[in-house]
């Protein structure tokens, strides 16, 4: 065996310690890259929701509120600009194009969707569709409205979920009872005020959450740049270390191959008897 120093360091050993720094920097690096695109706040990633029109359980003379609190929620969730929402119709074309490939059918995208076990998985099928992060589902629980005293109350609950897991992102409700602010309002002025009260506690729970920002693409110069400092330093002993094991046993080779003597071992010749 070639030796290469007084402590027995092999080239093979040398080389061997050289790859595992290379293999280390590289570790290190993709290890770097991940904790770039990790969010710090630990928040959930919900970029994008769709609302889906909510089901009416108050009875017939709530039916033209249930859909003036979808378009208020949609609007002030809209009007934080945190998320892309989009309001729910068969006529959008991811919706048309599951209808005419019958991978969605005229009973999957009926409307209302209450927060049920029957409408919530018709609302989930139609959301994995569209590729949004999340989907609203709820219900007008119940309404009244006094025209003797002006005085309208309802309830509305609801369940924001993950399209791709299914889970719970935020279940929300509001409770609302609604007086005229003034002597000249009128029921569809009050009626209107409690619509946009419970509108706002809804979207107000789901604005809540905190969002994970998109995942952060390390551009390839700043990848390099990466290795500076330790990294570099390693990178170049890693290379002197190979350069030296190489260089070291091909002189050690030599200088071996030209001695002789008894059993092998590379030492002076016997003196002349």
């Amino acid at each position: 065996m070639t030796i290469l120093n007084r402590k027995g360091i092999t080239a093979g050993t040398l080389a061997g310690i050289s790859m595992a720094m290379i293999a280390g920097i590289g570790a290190v690096a993709a290890k770097a890259d991940s904790a770039k695109q990790s969010d710090a706040s630990g928040g959930v990633s919900i970029r994008s929701i769709v609302v889906f029109p909510i089901a009416n359980d108050a009875g017939s003379a709530a039916d033209a509120v249930s859909p003036q609190i979808d378009d208020a929620v949609r609007l002030r969730l809209d009007s934080v600009n945190k998320f892309k929402v989009t309001r729910f119709s068969r006529l959008l074309p991811t919706v048309q194009r599951g209808l005419e490939d019958k991978d969605l059918t005229e009973q999957d995208v009926a409307a209302p969707f209450g927060d049920d076990d029957k409408d919530q998985p018709r609302a989930a099928k139609i959301a994995q569709r569209m590729d949004v992060d999340s989907y609203f589902v709820g219900n007008l629980d119940s309404y009244k409205a006094d025209t003797t005293t002006k005085t309208v109350t309802l309830q509305v609950t609801g369940t924001l979920y993950f399209t791709q897991s299914g889970g719970s992102a935020k279940t929300v409700g509001a409770s609302v009872t609604e007086k005229p602010q003034n002597a000249s309002d009128d029921m569809s002025t009050v009626i209107q005020a409690a619509v946009n009260d419970a509108a706002g506690q809804i979207a107000s729970g789901i604005n809540g959450l905190q969002v994970t920002p998109p995942p952060v693409v390390i551009k390839s110069t700043e990848h390099r740049q990466s290795l500076n400092g330790g990294g570099l330093l390693i990178a170049i002993a890693a290379g002197a270390l190979i350069y030296a094991a190489t260089h070291h046993d091909n002189s050690s080779g030599s200088s071996s191959s030209t001695g002789t003597g008894t059993g092998g071992t590379g030492g002076p010749p016997a003196p002349p008897l």
